[in-house]
């Protein structure tokens, strides 16, 4: 599966570096499509996966300090918990 992610360069003169990144980056636009097409859902998801933790941490840090304020205990104690 790993051959997929590889850019690879096929037919290339190995004298001429001026068409080894020629091709090299013919190969990236290529691919490109389709590594975007694979690679988006996946980086949509973990963006989605860290805005949800991020919330969730937000609510639960406002929970924290309610009971802490509620129960009055020292704020430097409430801090630690946090």
């Amino acid at each position: 599966m790993w051959e997929n992610y590889l850019l690879a360069i096929a037919g290339t003169d190995s004298n001429s570096s001026a068409s080894e990144s020629a091709t090299l980056w013919e190969s990236i636009v290529d691919q490109a499509p389709g590594l975007i097409a694979n690679w988006a859902p996946r980086v949509g998801g973990a963006l989605v996966l860290l805005f949800v933790f991020w919330l969730a941490s937000r609510m639960v840090r406002k929970l924290i300090f309610a009971a802490g304020e509620k129960g009055e205990v020292d704020y430097h104690v409430v801090r630690l918990m946090e």
